[in-house]
């Protein structure tokens, strides 16, 4: 009987450490999950931001070629092109015109573009598609073919 008492004091013991962690970790993930999201910034100014209604308008009437992005903010790969395509804008300047399309926000133009992985390229001229591209590229590669367009 005194070593069953042992042992049972012992487990009460153990089972008290347990919960007592799992209650911390529970409060701590609570106080995690209830914290502001950062603020984060797909694009800089040089870069349009297009929807359903300001597509049409931006692209058709366009003399330069256009590379627009569909992306998504949960999108890694998105994250990845976002500062290539920041720094595409910024040297071309008035030459080209860099655009992102979130698919989360625009689904009507997802699939008027036949949108099925993101990040997917779309090149652009004279409101034409002359090309698509999945994935991330190079900035040197998505250069040579805004310049190809030209």
């Amino acid at each position: 009987m005194a070593i069953a008492g042992k042992v049972a004091a012992g487990t009460e013991k153990v089972c008290a450490i347990r919960l007592r962690a799992y209650l911390m970790h529970r409060f701590l993930h609570g106080i995690r999950n209830s914290l502001p999201k950062p603020l984060f910034i797909m694009a800089s100014d040089a870069v349009l931001h297009l929807n359903d209604s300001n597509f049409d308008s931006e692209i058709a009437s366009s003399t330069v070629p256009v590379l627009v992005d569909f992306w998504a903010e949960w999108c890694g790969p998105c994250r990845m092109l976002g500062p290539i395509l920041d720094q595409l804008a910024t040297e071309k300047g008035a030459a080209a015109k860099i655009a992102k399309v979130n698919v989360d926000e625009s689904p009507e133009l997802a699939a008027k573009y036949g949108v099925r992985s993101i990040p997917m390229l779309l090149f652009i001229k004279g409101g034409v598609v002359k090309e698509t591209v999945v994935g991330v590229q190079s900035k040197d590669a998505l250069a040579k073919k805004l310049d190809a367009l030209a």
